[in-house]
């Protein structure tokens, strides 16, 4: 779960009717995925006002997002251990040692958006976010854990304060050998991001992949993706998009949709992993073939 549980109709927010939403999502999937760990992670849709994710210490309930962290504190309790509530009452973010020698690491970086308004108060590292998702890292590095990090926005492009990017650049590179995949939703396409090293700016460190999207938002049939990891390294093989057609959909609105398998990201694009140095070399494929570009935009 990449975030924004709530939907779109922005001019239709409360705290009320979000708590709600997020509720029966919550409720809904514990229904359906009773033996699946889930490991959620909250959207620039959850709070009301819409975006606004101030920092622990505003307490003033009309702006505060106190209520929250609170109310996803309990809910996600189902599935988290209880040493992830104390970091996500102050922020939302968590870190859950998924299995021996992998670590999942959900940061809640709706703090770098630009449409969040608190970044104007302060735009410093909110909640010390990123300072603890280095010390996070380090113990991780010294632990020899293999580490996955989801977070909702995208970094590395305008959405998300740059400064924050580049910090967030920063860790990536240092423990390029620790982190093995990060996950990203909110733009609600299907793309990928590769990081470079700071110092050495054609070498491939990391990559990023988006789940797309559930919801069909602008153009888009519903989709979601299943990813293929190696069990020992824990680097992604390969990532399956699944549809199904809105328009059939539509026109049969009293049959269940079929989905179906779209495609393979291994096979569709020739390459032998998602690892960074394998999506390097498909940029730059891209880059020259026009028409593979628009088959992969498309």
């Amino acid at each position: 779960m990449t975030g924004d549980i709530v939907d779109h109709a922005i001019w239709n927010t409360s705290i009320q009717k979000n708590s709600d939403v997020i509720t029966k999502v919550t409720q809904k999937m514990r229904t359906d995925f009773p033996d699946t760990p889930v490991y959620p992670i909250l959207g620039n849709h959850e709070p009301s006002p819409l975006n606004a994710y101030a920092p622990h210490y505003i307490t003033d309930e009309k702006v505060s997002t106190k209520w929250l962290y609170e109310l996803v504190a309990d809910l996600w309790s189902v599935w988290l251990p209880p040493d992830t509530r104390e970091t996500i009452l102050r922020g939302g973010f968590y870190t859950v040692l998924a299995r021996p020698g992998f670590r999942i690491i959900v940061l809640n970086n709706n703090v770098c958006y630009n449409l969040n308004w608190w970044l104007v108060y302060n735009p410093k590292d909110q909640d010390g976010q990123l300072q603890w998702l280095a010390d996070t890292l380090l113990q991780a590095e010294n632990d020899g854990e293999n580490v996955h990090i989801l977070a909702h926005i995208p970094t590395g492009d305008t959405e998300c304060l740059r400064t924050w990017s580049r910090e967030f650049h920063k860790i990536i590179d240092r423990f390029e050998n620790t982190i093995r995949a990060i996950f990203n939703g909110h733009t609600h396409n299907d793309h990928f991001h590769v990081y470079y090293a700071t110092n050495e700016s054609t070498r491939p460190i990391s990559m990023a992949i988006n789940g797309g999207s559930v919801t069909t938002f602008n153009d888009l049939n519903s989709n979601y993706k299943t990813y293929s990891v190696d069990s020992a390294t824990y680097n992604i093989l390969d990532a399956e998009t699944w549809i199904f057609n809105l328009t059939e959909a539509n026109i049969n609105p009293n049959v269940n949709p079929t989905w179906y398998k779209l495609y393979s990201f291994k096979d569709q694009y020739g390459v032998e992993s998602l690892s960074p140095i394998e999506l390097d070399k498909l940029t730059h494929k891209l880059a020259a073939n026009r028409s593979l570009l628009e088959e992969y935009s498309r």
